[in-house]
């Protein structure tokens, strides 16, 4: 017979399987999920040419992606510790299939804009629920495993201008990259649903069962500190998906590969960041790794802006890259520490916050840029992360748990 200390032995051997089995099939959807986060970037210019558009007509495009992704947050904020997160998710991803197929077949730039709504609804809430579902999982090492998690995110978002520079490069049109993905997003949906049937998820945390009044967790000055600092990344970084390959050609006048290089090297900083902080974690208090990140960070990017030598922006936008590539999954992993149960209403909020940004961030650096010159209008996202330097200060020192 087995005794009740082998029986909890076993059970926690199952939970463990099943939990890790799951998070994996979690991070497969967020690395398809985070090519269409950067796919664009290449693109842009072939899509401002094709539909005879202005750059800050350009810059709509991700604020329609935008402003679909701000309204589906807001009503995962009420939603997710409603609803199962694994069925929000689930539903959410499907819709963002069909929207990449869809794309592929826009015949004019407002229907376009319209599937960008759509695109940015779906992801959106893909990503807050990801985020918080993870959290959930994993309650004991949340930083852990968030921070692997947009680790994984920054692997797909790396990927997304190879993906579709290579497509384009192929000479078969801008339209079948978004077309390839959606099959991509097909496959793994079904990877998903299958791990979610064979290993449902256990939770190890009783409190996850039973959410608060989720007003708290929007009235918390905590959480304003947050989603001001999210903000200032999230402007930083939509903006450098959006112009910075436009910035190093049309402004620097480097090649195309060197350009889409430099893209790819400022993800490269980030998965080496995120990496890098899922074990520094454990060591380094998250208030000092946001502080330290963003004001060496925004330095590093503003003065390479500044100063205009090919070499070293390239240099610089991966390093700033790996000082601050952190700040998300730390933002996270702060907030599901101070709301544990309400991890979505809190992933939500922060999301919210970040999808604000990204509706003006690449309109606004377009509009300068149009006014004033791409290098002030790229030089944004290098005082935003400067910015965020001084509302990281306003963090409490000692972190809820």
């Amino acid at each position: 017979m087995i005794n009740i200390k082998e029986s909890k032995n076993i059970h926690m051997i199952y939970t463990r399987k099943s939990n890790i089995m799951l998070t994996t099939s979690l991070y497969l959807l967020m690395i398809v999920y985070a090519i269409s986060v950067t796919m664009l970037g290449p693109l842009m210019s072939i899509l401002i040419s094709h539909y005879t558009l202005r750059f800050s007509q350009g810059g709509l495009i991700v604020a329609f992606q935008n402003i679909g992704g701000i309204l589906s947050i807001a009503l995962g904020a009420v939603l997710a510790d409603r609803i199962k997160k694994s069925v929000i998710i689930a539903s959410a991803y499907a819709l963002y299939g069909i929207s990449l197929f869809s794309i592929s077949h826009a015949p004019s730039y407002g229907l376009l804009l319209g599937l960008f709504f759509i695109l940015g609804a779906s992801t959106r809430m893909v990503d807050s629920g990801v985020n918080a579902f993870i959290a959930d999982l994993n309650p004991e090492k949340r930083g852990y495993f968030l921070n692997l998690l947009h680790g994984f995110f920054a692997i797909g978002a790396l990927l997304g201008p190879i993906f579709s520079q290579h497509v384009v490069g192929k000479g078969v049109g801008w339209n079948r990259a978004f077309w390839a993905l959606g099959i991509v997003c097909s496959v793994v949906l079904l990877v998903y649903i299958i791990v979610l049937k064979l290993f449902p998820p256990v939770y190890t945390n009783k409190t996850q069962s039973k959410s608060i009044d989720f007003s708290g967790v929007i009235k918390s000055s905590v959480m304003w500190v947050l989603c001001l600092i999210i903000i200032m990344y999230s402007a930083h970084q939509s903006g450098i998906n959006t112009w910075w390959v436009m910035f190093m050609e049309n402004f620097i006048e480097t090649s195309k590969v060197i350009s889409s290089l430099s893209l790819s090297i400022f993800w490269i900083g980030i998965i080496l960041g995120r990496f890098t902080c899922s074990y520094l974690i454990r060591y380094i208090k998250s208030r000092y790794i946001l502080v330290m990140g963003n004001l060496s960070g925004g330095f590093i990017l503003t003065v390479s802006i500044l100063v205009k030598v090919p070499d070293l922006l390239i240099v610089a936008i991966g390093l700033a890259e790996f000082l601050t590539g952190t700040v998300i999954p730390i933002l996270v992993t702060i907030a599901c520490n101070w709301y544990p149960q309400n991890s979505g209403t809190a992933s939500s909020m922060l999301f919210f916050s970040s999808s604000l940004a990204n509706i003006f961030s690449p309109w606004f650096i377009g509009l300068l840029t149009e006014n004033a010159g791409f290098q002030w209008g790229i030089i944004i996202t290098g005082i935003s992360l400067l910015i965020g330097f001084f509302f990281s200060l306003l963090v409490p020192a000692r972190e809820k748990q």
